[in-house]
């Protein structure tokens, strides 16, 4: 028993003693009038540096050099001007630097900093093309550079070609006029996020050279929304970036899809949104010309909101199984071919807000159905039996805004809305008996023969009348014989 309390006392002790050094190693001062490095009582063995909120302007040469042991540093929101060279100097075991929301303009030197694997530079004053000229160690080690929210309009291979251990860069909200040129760190790039820019072109050997795959899982590309370019975009962009796992593309002006089908092998998310004159996706650049549609592709999001596509093709859906999320908000969709989606098990989310949809499909036998979180409200809907499966199927729930989903159609049902169509002895509760099997197909878009049934009556009736007028003729000219 003695031992037992003994080795206790030993773990309350070391617990408290590892507190103690954790917490003594941490320097935090923020929200003052100070604006040197040397106006602070900073331990030297501290580790964790926090200084942001201050009225830091300057870092002088030196100012760190009694601060060896410091591995993570935070400078945000100084009004930080500059940074002297050598400034850094000292900071020889520094990982982690933030220098976000300041006022520099001029990239800090790093040859010091030679085990920094983080640099946030965000909400600075650089502008223009980043220069070549930096300051870092042959043997640096970054990994994650953010440099979004600022007007820079070209990031040329000779400044990126500086850190060849580079995984992430981060340019969100800048000028880029073109795609950054990573193709010298093609092989250690794995996240590039260039939203919200300006892009007029969009080329393939930015990102590549030669043979080379990239290894890069996640990229994201996009305009201002506000912005007046319509980029140009090289149809074969993407086409040697067989490892990517997220594409993200928004407020390019598209009205076709790029070429995506060396790209579907690893892709798990795909998101085009924001583009006012796409109207169709073709199969042909996604599997193939012609398509072929055995090939199932893993993708688990599938984001297609705020274009203009008045339909998508059922044996597109049908050949992503995997698929959780859809999103086809904010189009101009008729139909969609929710029968298309019986094997994709795991799906979760349809959204289908804001469209010209009357009616859709049942989803038909699924082996393993999973609740599903459908939203058609602010559809134009056709309130028939043909909607009888979305109140009795019991793997479906109903949208977010109920009232705004509402009747257009019939006219004894257009003030239905979502929350009374289903009660007892009124809306569509008299005319459902049970989940109908409707045999409901949803005609691909641009289809002949099919695509609407308007048309098939039409030639039906057509049909009718001709075999009418015959008979008619026909009689006419016995009675003339008989008389």
């Amino acid at each position: 028993m003695d031992t037992t309390k003994h080795i206790f006392h030993v773990l309350i002790l070391f617990g408290c003693f590892t507190l103690d050094f954790v917490a003594s190693n941490r320097f935090t001062e923020t929200d003052t009038d100070k604006s040197r490095i040397s106006d602070f009582d900073i331990p030297r063995n501290t580790i964790t540096l926090i200084l942001k909120n201050n009225k830091i302007s300057r870092i002088y040469k030196d100012d760190f050099a009694n601060f060896k042991k410091v591995t993570s540093l935070n400078l945000e929101s100084n009004g930080l001007t500059s940074i002297d060279e050598g400034g850094l100097s000292g900071l020889r075991n520094l990982v982690k630097a933030y220098f976000g929301k300041n006022e520099l303009g001029v990239f800090p030197d790093l040859r010091d900093t030679v085990k920094l694997k983080e640099l946030d530079l965000k909400e600075n004053a650089f502008s223009g093309a980043l220069s070549t000229s930096v300051l870092v160690s042959g043997d640096n080690v970054l990994e994650i550079l953010d440099l979004s929210n600022m007007e820079l309009t070209s990031v040329p291979d000779g400044f990126v070609s500086k850190f060849p251990n580079l995984k992430e860069l981060h340019l969100i909200n800048n000028m880029l006029s073109s795609l950054p040129e990573t193709y010298s760190i093609s092989q250690s790039l794995e996240k590039l996020n260039a939203m919200d820019n300006s892009f007029t072109e969009i080329k393939t050997g930015s990102l590549t050279k030669g043979t080379d795959v990239p290894v890069l899982i996640d990229l994201r590309l996009g305009n201002k929304p506000d912005s007046s370019a319509t980029p140009k975009l090289d149809n074969d962009v993407f086409q040697k970036l067989s490892k990517l796992e997220t594409l993200i593309l928004g407020y390019l002006k598209l009205n076709t899809i790029p070429d995506l089908t060396n790209v579907l092998g690893n892709l798990k998310s795909l998101t085009i949104s924001y583009n006012p004159d796409l109207k169709v996706i073709d199969p042909k650049k996604m599997f193939g010309d012609p398509p072929n549609y055995n090939n199932t592709v893993p993708l688990v999001e599938l984001e297609l909101s705020n274009n203009k596509l008045i339909g998508i093709r059922g044996a597109i859906l049908s050949a992503m199984p995997n698929l959780e999320r859809i999103n086809m908000n904010e189009n101009e969709l008729s139909t969609f071919p929710m029968e298309a989606l019986t094997d994709a098990a795991n799906l979760k989310t349809v959204l289908l807000r804001s469209n010209q949809i009357k009616t859709i499909c049942d989803i038909g036998h699924r082996d393993n159905p999973t609740s599903i979180f459908i939203d058609i409200s602010k559809n134009p809907l056709e309130c028939s039996d043909s909607l009888c499966w979305v109140f009795e199927s019991g793997y479906l729930e109903l949208p977010l805004d109920k009232s705004e989903t509402v009747c257009a159609s019939p006219e004894n049902m257009a003030s239905y809305t979502w929350e009374n169509i289903w009660k007892d002895g009124e809306g569509l509760k008299p005319l459902c008996s049970g989940l109908l099997d409707l045999n409901c197909t949803t005609p691909d878009p641009g289809d002949s023969g099919g695509a609407t049934s308007d048309g098939i009556k039409m030639f039906q009736n057509s049909i009718i009348m001709t075999t009418l007028c015959v008979v008619f003729v026909i009689q006419c000219v016995l009675m003339a014989l008989i008389n």
